[in-house]
């Protein structure tokens, strides 16, 4: 964490109510403190304590993640705690438009990452289609099994649709077709995963049946994205 006491004052940034989105997305953080990533929502519960501000969803069991404006844009704890694990130092009004790199704390030093970035909700696609690559897809339609992906996995290729709300501050998605079948982030394990909704017990779905014959697959990164 850095503690961060910024010259410019904490009101020095006025927007009206249409200036600011009512929810944005942190991306394209990776590796140490990638729980940033996220959608952010509004929150005026700080009005008069900071500028403008927004609650991350946060991990089940985890605190809140907040992005705010005191002096220059953060992200952290909640604001009365004074340490942050981003910054960047811009008196933007809005944080899309943001106009410094992010300086993030990687849990020994802070460091600069360009590629971290605070988006409108436009780049969240509802709709993601998920194929093994074109062998797999020929096997599919002789009915056999390309060398290198398990049948189970072949299932899960198709269309993905967007749910209502977010998953560990992130949106997810679930199978058209293999309807026990999610795609979605994991942020308490670190990563995304494909398979049953982790739960109740190992392996079972939402509706408490078998999820039969389909392991669950990692991807070790905590994006705010499924494409990245």
């Amino acid at each position: 964490e850095a503690d961060r006491n910024p010259e410019t004052p904490r009101d020095s940034i006025t927007a009206g109510p249409g200036m600011l989105p009512p929810a944005v997305v942190v991306h394209g953080r990776r590796g140490a403190n990638s729980n940033l990533n996220g959608v952010y929502i509004k929150d005026d519960t700080w009005h008069r304590q900071v500028g403008p501000c927004y609650r991350g969803g946060g991990a089940m069991g985890h605190k809140a993640v907040y992005l705010y404006f005191e002096g220059e844009w953060r992200i952290g704890p909640s604001p009365d705690e004074g340490s942050v694990w981003a910054y960047a130092r811009s008196a933007a009004m809005s944080p899309l438009l943001i106009d410094a790199v992010w300086e993030v704390w990687d849990g020994r030093r802070v460091t600069r990452d360009p590629d971290l970035k605070v988006s409108d909700l436009s780049v969240v696609p509802p709709v993601l289609f998920l194929s093994f690559g074109a062998s797999a897809l020929k096997s599919v339609s002789s009915g056999g099994s390309p060398s290198g992906v398990p049948a189970p996995l072949l299932r899960a290729q198709g269309m993905l649709l967007q749910q209502p709300g977010l998953w560990d501050g992130r949106p997810y998605y679930r199978h058209t077709v293999a309807e026990d079948i999610f795609l979605l982030c994991s942020v308490a394990e670190g990563h995304w995963r494909l398979g049953p909704l982790p739960l109740g017990p190992v392996g079972r779905n939402v509706a408490g049946r078998a999820a039969v014959g389909f392991p669950v697959i990692f991807s070790r990164s905590a994006a705010a994205l499924a494409p990245d």
